[in-house]
């Protein structure tokens, strides 16, 4: 039994804010409803496609999500080009290659 009560207090740790534990809010209701609470406003309920739909279902959130990143994260040719072929090379190719080989 003893067991199963420090199982649930590790679960509610985990859900809540440290300072709430800490601060002796331990087994509480209204510790019980914070981490519930917070638990609800963290949640992404709706994103905004690049057309303007909005989706709420969760394989679409995720593909919305990986579309979004994977577009902001992709290499793209910009003014920063001439100012990067302007700098000198440091590094040589022989270095270069040593640098990027596996261990």
């Amino acid at each position: 039994m003893t067991h199963l009560l420090v199982q649930e207090d590790l679960y509610w740790r985990q859900r809540a804010k440290t300072h709430w534990y800490k601060d002796g809010d331990l087994n509480t209701k209204k510790f019980h409803a914070a981490a519930t609470t917070r638990k609800k406003v963290n949640r992404i309920s709706s994103l905004q496609t690049d057309d303007g739909v909005r989706v709420t279902d969760d394989t679409r959130l995720a593909k919305v999500a990986k579309d979004y990143f994977h577009e902001l994260f992709q290499v793209k040719d910009s003014v920063r080009t001439p100012v990067l072929n302007a700098l000198r090379q440091v590094v040589t190719k022989e270095n270069n290659d040593k640098l990027t080989t596996p261990f």
